[in-house]
Order: structure tokens, then C-alpha cells, then sequence
């Protein structure tokens, strides 16, 4: 039985596994999906916790969080259901990140 790639686990260890056939498939992906010319060559995956800045304030964690060779930092989040407040927290992980 194969596994979907919707599944967290699944995703995560298909695009962020330890070992270079998923870095190969997350290139891949970004490149199709970001429709880059050049390509991306070179990732590096960073933590995908969103510190907390002050005691109130919640810990979030991206499905997956790297940097290109142009240190562009990138989030690639699976979404499976139509849920409202995505947005808003699409937006609140893009303003951490460029924070």
C-alpha cells in the first residue's frame, strides 16, 4: 500500500528526509511549482519553529522552511482542507519569516 503525500509524515519525509533523493525531489518540485528558469541548485533547510517573542504569543511550525542559493528563504506548507483562517496564517509565517 502506498502512502499519500498529502499525510504530514509522508510529506516531510519525502521532501525533507535526510539523504539527497529528496532533496533532488524538492527541487524539483519548487522549480516546477515557482516555474524558475534557472532553477533552484543548492537548498539548505532550516529550523521550522517561529520562536515566540514574547511569553503570550504562540509557537508556529512550518510544514517545511529552507534558503536557496540566492539566501531566499522559502515555506512550503500542505494544505488539505479549505479552511479559512489559512490566510491568516500564511500571512503570519510569511511576516515571521521576513521579520
Amino acid at each position: 500500500m502506498l502512502f499519500s503525500p498529502k499525510i504530514d509524515f509522508v510529506f516531510k519525509h519525502m521532501f525533507a528526509s535526510n539523504d539527497e533523493r529528496s532533496e533532488i525531489l524538492l527541487k524539483n518540485f519548487l522549480n516546477e511549482v515557482l516555474g524558475l528558469k534557472e532553477g533552484i541548485k543548492e537548498i539548505t533547510y532550516l529550523n521550522p519553529y517561529n520562536n515566540k517573542e514574547t511569553q503570550d504569543d504562540k509557537i508556529s511550525v512550518l510544514d517545511l522552511k529552507i534558503k536557496d542559493e540566492e539566501s531566499r528563504e522559502i515555506d512550503i506548507e500542505m494544505q488539505l482542507n479549505n479552511i479559512d483562517n489559512y490566510r491568516k496564517r500564511s500571512l503570519y509565517y510569511w511576516s515571521c519569516m521576513y521579520s
